[in-house]
């Protein structure tokens, strides 16, 4: 079940790239964010994804990880709620080569490259972007 309605935008005002904006403009985004809910165990994320995407995680807890060449699973991080993690070159973790895959009950918010580029051109004074 989704988190109730201010607690998600109460979320996103804590990202660091979402500091600037106005209480409206983060309700605005939260209205536009696609919402995807995972059962422990379930992957949403690999190698073969190539589009670069930012994720924020609204509940739960997030593994990354990569395969050895003999399949053993290296743990690189432990998402917890209210992160934002992904493939842009602004977040901390790169996915490049991982998986992400849920380890409790999760729900996480997805936002394309072009989704937050468009954000950046219209509010450019709010939000630092490099």
């Amino acid at each position: 079940m989704a988190e109730p309605e201010g607690e998600r935008i109460r979320l996103l005002s804590l990202v660091d790239i979402f500091e600037p904006l106005s209480e409206d403009d983060i309700a605005r985004l939260n209205g536009q964010l696609p919402d995807v809910h995972l059962e422990p165990g379930q992957m949403f994320y690999g190698p073969q994804d190539h589009t670069e995407k930012l994720f924020i995680l609204q509940k739960g807890k997030i593994r990354i990880f990569r395969m050895s060449p003999d399949g053993r699973e290296f743990t690189l991080a432990v998402v917890e709620a209210g992160t934002v993690f992904g493939e842009m070159a602004l977040t901390a973790q790169q996915l490049e080569g991982a998986y992400a895959q849920a380890m409790e009950p999760s729900e996480v918010s997805t936002m394309l490259r072009a989704d937050l580029e468009r954000l950046v051109l219209e509010k450019p004074e709010r939000l630092a972007y490099r």
